[in-house]
């Protein structure tokens, strides 16, 4: 009962078009977990999702949402009011992007471009520890010299592709340094396409591990984890 312990849940396919089945109220055979597709049913012909186009989406997902909420407030012990400090963190550092003016501005682009490129270099089907801390060192560089100084030339609110590459060039950066971390410690080679050139061999203690990436007090940490026993 997800009212009463909260798990990890991963959902795998079922009947019906590959979605859950659903009950009246959108929720599947797994109590407390809704689905915005419903049965997998309404397939039409020339579109995707199982068959449902952009406005029964919204208008399943408003719904499935709905019940959900419903199902929250009747069954859960859940806090009646909600901060939403984090959200409104997050709105202030989108929309700083969009409106920052610096000297010596550089263009989203632009420093996406090098981050692209420093990726390829070290996520390479071969790597080995001395590129992947040169990557880090490079990657920090960004972070403290050049994107402080991404500005976007247009300002405006809609349809501004530029504001949406800073958006995902603050994302990629956080995802190429954490890819890095989480290579680095994982010194071995011979699993699938894996290669350390220097770790050429396979390594017996990660068979059942994996890495962990957290955000701790503003700084990215990796670490292996052990999966838990089935």
């Amino acid at each position: 009962d997800l009212t009463t312990e909260i798990v990890e849940c991963i959902p795998e396919l079922f009947d019906k078009g590959g979605q859950p089945i659903v009950d009246e109220f959108m929720m599947t055979e797994v109590q407390g977990l809704f689905d915005l597709h419903g049965a997998g049913s309404g397939v039409q012909a020339g579109t995707s999702d199982c068959g449902f186009n952009a406005t029964q989406i919204k208008m399943n997902g408003a719904y499935a949402g709905h019940c959900a909420t419903q199902y929250i407030l009747e069954h859960g012990d859940y806090p009646t009011e909600i901060d939403w400090t984090p959200a409104l963190d997050e709105y202030m550092r989108v929309h700083e992007l969009r409106t920052r003016t610096v000297d010596d501005a550089i263009r989203p682009h632009a420093i996406r471009e090098k981050i692209q490129k420093l990726t390829m270099d070290f996520y390479n089907i071969s790597r080995n520890g001395e590129t992947l801390q040169n990557a880090l060192a490079e990657l920090d560089r960004i972070r403290e010299e050049e994107l402080p100084k991404m500005c976007c030339v247009d300002q405006e609110i809609n349809c501004n592709r530029e504001w949406r590459d800073a958006i995902e060039t603050t994302a990629m950066l956080d995802l190429s340094y954490i890819s890095a971390q989480a290579t680095l410690i994982r010194e071995e080679s011979g699993r699938h396409m894996y290669r350390r050139s220097d770790f050429p061999e396979v390594d017996p203690s990660w068979d059942w591990c994996y890495t962990l990436c957290r955000l701790v007090d503003g700084d990215r940490q990796v670490t292996k984890e052990t999966y838990p026993s089935l």
